[in-house]
């Protein structure tokens, strides 16, 4: 019983360091992609959209945009959560269409290799502010084509007005291509580097998935997305609070949040997930010193934090 107790203490204090030292703190709205998960939507007047999220019905020009095919579907096939985003390539008379997400202003067009999108400022649901330079863009997809389809995630933070594609440089950029050897019937990882050109603090990220190839589209390619999310490291990442300020305990089926001298206004709202991004549970404590959330699966999970515009994430071995 002594050693059980021993072995115990010792993973609790590893527990505690390991969040210490790894701690990811990141501002909302200006470090993190809005409505990743494809959780929350709405209708467009045409088709119904992820909220934050565009596609080709609301494009420009308008001829073109209440002509074309619907290429971007809700589905309830997802990897963590309700929803995911499934883009397809369809047809709609003799026109067929790429899928198309966007979080800028689709710009369409009747040739399919000039088809592109963009950061518009004239309109808060065509942009997304932000400040971050992170390391990487990973989520969860599945693929498939019959042959030659292709699909593509493109990330690009910049300042001013961008486009994807565009032959101007960003301030960085992440890309990645799907073709047939990727095609999966399972929700498989993705993970890709951001490349930097600049060591300007930037103003927006554009975000931009399709399926492809834009020169020759193949009727039904199909891409399933969920869960994106931007990795950061430390050294990259604003600093808004010390780790002296606080300590996460993981005890028998309970997480434990210790704060110290600092003081916080308002709630916490805490998020449990399961390491694959499933959501567990939801939770809204009023503020103080310690903050126990109680009958918690033993194992791995993801507590995420909320207080304010801040948001801190970090997965927790519960005992």
């Amino acid at each position: 019983m002594e050693e059980r107790s021993r072995i115990k203490s010792i993973l609790e204090r590893m527990v505690v360091m390991s969040l210490l030292l790894g701690f990811l703190i990141t501002t909302r709205a200006q470090t993190v992609i809005e409505n990743s998960s494809f959780e929350d939507w709405e209708n467009s007047g045409l088709i119904e959209e992820p909220v934050n999220w565009n596609s080709v019905q609301t494009g420009i020009p308008e001829f073109l945009a209440s002509n074309a095919p619907k290429v971007l579907f809700k589905s309830t096939d997802a990897f963590g959560g309700a929803f995911s985003i499934r883009i397809r390539t369809t047809q709609a008379g003799i026109i067929t269409t790429n899928g198309y997400a966007t979080n800028g202003l689709m710009n369409l067009s009747t040739n399919s290799d000039s088809i592109f999108t963009q950061t518009d400022l004239s309109e808060s649901g065509l942009n997304t502010p932000f400040t971050g330079r992170p390391d990487s863009l990973s989520g969860y997809f599945r693929f498939s084509t019959q042959s030659n389809g292709t699909a593509r995630i493109r990330a690009a933070v910049h300042t001013g007005i961008a486009r994807i594609p565009d032959t101007q440089v960003p301030i960085g950029s992440a890309d990645t291509i799907f073709s047939i050897n990727d095609t999966t019937n399972f929700w498989t990882r993705f993970s890709v580097p951001f490349n930097y050109s600049s060591t300007d603090i930037p103003e927006y990220l554009l975000l931009l998935i399709n399926t492809g190839p834009e020169s020759n589209p193949e009727l039904g390619t199909t891409l399933d997305v969920d869960e994106l999310e931007l990795i950061y490291s430390i050294s990259s990442l604003e600093a808004g609070i010390s780790t002296s300020d606080f300590s996460i305990g993981a005890l028998a089926n309970q997480i434990v949040i210790r704060f110290g001298t600092k003081s916080f206004q308002g709630n916490f709202e805490y998020e449990i997930f399961t390491v694959t991004g499933q959501k567990l549970d939801v939770r809204v404590e009023e503020y103080k010193s310690e903050t126990r959330l109680t009958d918690i699966p033993s194992g791995p999970c993801i507590l995420r934090m909320v207080s304010g515009d801040r948001v801190f994430s970090k997965t927790i071995v519960v005992l």
